[in-house]
């Protein structure tokens, strides 16, 4: 994970305790724990997966451009675009942030379950049907080597899950 100072770019607004008790309400009312501690005026935040960066991406660690029309919820911290400093006021940033958080604390759960879901089924449906002709080989008394056929799809399966 990355530091929270290595998305520092502006020193502190005067709004931003009010900013900061705005999203501690929003937390609050959305039943979300814990509330966040911090706010940053940030030029790049953490790519995600959900922002459609690539999975390597994330992995290495890269940042993107912090967009102007969301807020990112990192640790215990709230990221806010750093162009956006000083432009609403304090009430103005409740619709964004809760709409980000709706997003990713309430529907990012169902996103991760669907995307396991749709990229680990192949492989776990190629891999029953290897060992049920394993067992069928067995049982009928064929030859074992039947059950490799299957040995071709299990690497296409493997191959359509690192590509998602």
């Amino acid at each position: 994970m990355l530091p929270l100072d290595s998305f520092r770019a502006a020193s502190p607004h005067p709004q931003d305790a009010m900013i900061l008790d705005v999203a501690r309400a929003v937390f609050s009312r959305l039943n979300i724990q814990p509330s966040p501690e911090t706010l940053l005026w940030a030029s790049a935040v953490p790519k995600s997966i959900f922002d459609g960066s690539a999975i390597e991406a994330i992995a290495r660690g890269s940042t993107r451009s912090a967009s102007s029309d969301e807020c990112c919820i990192y640790r215990n911290a709230i990221l806010l675009a750093n162009s956006m400093r000083g432009r609403l006021e304090p009430e103005e940033w409740r619709p964004l942030i809760t709409s980000s958080l709706v997003f990713h604390k309430k529907l990012r759960t169902r996103l991760i379950v669907r995307l396991i879901a749709l990229s680990w089924a192949p492989l776990v449906i190629l891999l029953v049907g290897f060992f049920f002709a394993f067992f069928v080989a067995a049982i009928s008394g064929a030859p074992a080597w039947i059950a490799l056929v299957f040995v071709p799809f299990l690497f296409l399966g493997g191959f359509l899950v690192e590509g998602i």
